[in-house]
């Protein structure tokens, strides 16, 4: 679990030859991960379950079942769940890698707890991702 969010990985790179990874997220009700960006990857939000809204380089996008998000690399962003069941998404992330940073997250969590910031922070770094402030308010 990563910022509150459930993280399967469902193509790794390494089954892709490391042109890109798929991975199914689960928001909780009410919740999403902080403004954010990934130097590296592209990513496209499939939503699958859901009323999602995304916040790109400061544009809003409402984003519910069937809709497509894409964040190219570089673009702050964000998304929040505003609905009251979790949310379901699947991200598709060019090239793959990604997964790698969210298997590393989950690992330096204690258990089912997630990770100090002090923790997270070069973990980030390593991955080329920066967090850029607070998660999307409803």
């Amino acid at each position: 679990m990563i910022f509150g969010t459930q993280i399967s990985v469902k193509l790794s790179g390494a089954a892709s030859g490391g042109t890109h990874a798929i991975m199914e997220l689960v928001t909780p009700a009410r919740s999403g991960p902080p403004m954010h960006l990934h130097e590296r990857e592209d990513q496209t939000f499939y939503v699958l379950e859901g009323q999602y809204r995304f916040e790109l380089d400061g544009k809003r996008i409402p984003a519910g079942p069937g809709s497509a998000v894409y964040v190219p690399r570089g673009t702050a962003h964000a998304f929040r769940n505003n609905g009251n069941a979790p949310g379901r998404m699947l991200v598709i992330v060019q090239p793959a890698g990604l997964e790698d940073l969210f298997e590393e997250l989950a690992e330096a969590g204690e258990g089912e707890r997630e990770p100090t910031m002090s923790v997270v922070i070069p973990i980030l770094r390593k991955y080329r991702t920066a967090l850029l402030g607070l998660p999307l308010e409803a």
